[in-house]
């Protein structure tokens, strides 16, 4: 590929890529009734199913989050779409994440003093928001990025 080919991809890939995360944090968050729907106890195999979906997607959301994406394509590419504004707005991402994941923490907590919550269940939740807080974040940030240009 030429430079202005790369450029044009990369661009496009950006584009993509702010549209993409915000819609994959809410289907993430969605994703989530089906969890809430399982017994306490869940031992089908169903269920198995239902919380191996979930890791498996969170494992992928969060290496997606980690990379920018654009897993296949080439080094030039990458490395256009990971560019200064992306590094920050990803940090950006990751401080709101955590933030998230400590004010659910303490919430669970004071929770947990006057219902049981599982340890299972307390780290879903957590894990949940914040992932869910930080491709939000992040995709918001990349797309005010794009439109204000």
């Amino acid at each position: 590929m030429n430079q202005r080919t790369i450029s044009e991809e990369a661009e496009r890939l950006s584009m993509r890529r702010a549209r993409a995360l915000p819609a994959l944090g809410i289907i993430f968050l969605a994703q989530q009734a089906s969890f809430l729907s399982m017994p306490e106890h869940a031992v089908r195999p169903v269920d198995h199913l239902k919380v191996s979906a979930w890791l498996v997607l969170t494992i992928v959301l969060l290496a997606g989050l980690a990379t920018g994406g654009g897993w296949f394509r080439s080094r030039a590419v990458r490395d256009l779409l990971n560019d200064e504004s992306t590094r920050a707005h990803r940090q950006t991402g990751y401080v709101y994440g955590f933030w998230a994941a400590m004010g659910t923490a303490l919430g669970i907590y004071i929770v947990n003093m006057f219902e049981p919550v599982s340890g299972r269940d307390a780290v879903h939740i957590i894990v949940t928001a914040a992932v869910a807080t930080a491709l939000l974040n992040f995709g918001m940030l990349e797309r005010r990025a794009l439109r204000n240009g």
